[in-house]
C-alpha cells in the first residue's frame, strides 16, 4: 500500500482530496500525513483542529526544518509518495527551481515520487510543468475552500500507486 504525504500552506482545503484518494485508491493507497508549511510559530491548536477535520497526522514544516524533514519521510518507506502544492507561501524567490519545495524535489527527480498541483496563475504552472512535465496534477476544483486532484489523469502518479 502506498503513503500519500501531501504538502500545503493551507492544510484545511484538503479534506476533500483525503477523501478522494480513500474512494479512488481503496487498498492501494491513502493519505497518511499533511505537511503544514508555515512561516510562524504558534500552531498547536491549528494542528488539533487539522487532525480532528482531516483524519491523519499533520507536521508543520517550515523554511528550517523542510529539508531535514521531507529527507526523513522520504527515507522512512520507498512506499511514500508525495503531492505538493506548488505555491506554498515562501519567502519571494526570483528564481523558481529555488523554491524550497522545487529545490527538494530536483534533488529527487529520478525516483519520481513527488507529484505537484497548483491553483495559482500560469507561471506558477508553466515552471513546474518545464520543470516536472510527466509529474504534474491537473486540479479541479469544487469550490474556493476546497480542492480535488485528478489522479487518473496522470499515467505516471497511476503506475507509481499501482507498483
Amino acid at each position: 500500500m502506498k503513503n500519500i504525504i501531501l504538502l500545503e500552506d493551507r492544510p484545511e482545503k484538503l479534506a476533500s482530496v483525503i477523501r478522494q484518494v480513500g474512494e479512488e485508491f481503496e487498498g492501494e493507497a491513502a493519505v497518511t500525513k499533511v505537511l503544514y508549511y508555515s512561516n510562524s510559530d504558534g500552531h498547536e491548536t491549528d494542528i488539533e483542529n487539522l487532525r480532528e477535520k482531516l483524519n491523519v497526522e499533520v507536521d508543520v514544516v517550515d523554511l528550517w526544518n523542510f529539508d531535514d524533514k521531507l529527507e526523513e519521510i522520504y527515507q522512512e518507506n520507498e512506499d511514500n509518495l508525495f503531492v505538493f502544492d506548488t505555491d506554498i507561501y515562501a519567502k519571494p524567490v526570483e528564481i523558481f527551481e529555488f523554491r524550497v519545495n522545487i529545490s527538494f524535489a530536483l534533488k529527487k527527480k529520478e525516483a519520481g515520487r513527488i507529484w505537484f498541483y497548483t491553483e495559482a496563475g500560469p507561471y506558477f504552472k508553466d515552471n513546474i510543468l518545464k520543470l516536472f512535465p510527466q509529474n504534474v496534477l491537473k486540479v479541479q476544483r469544487k469550490d474556493s475552500n476546497q480542492v480535488t486532484l485528478q489522479f487518473s489523469d496522470n499515467p505516471e502518479f497511476m503506475n507509481k500507486i499501482r507498483e
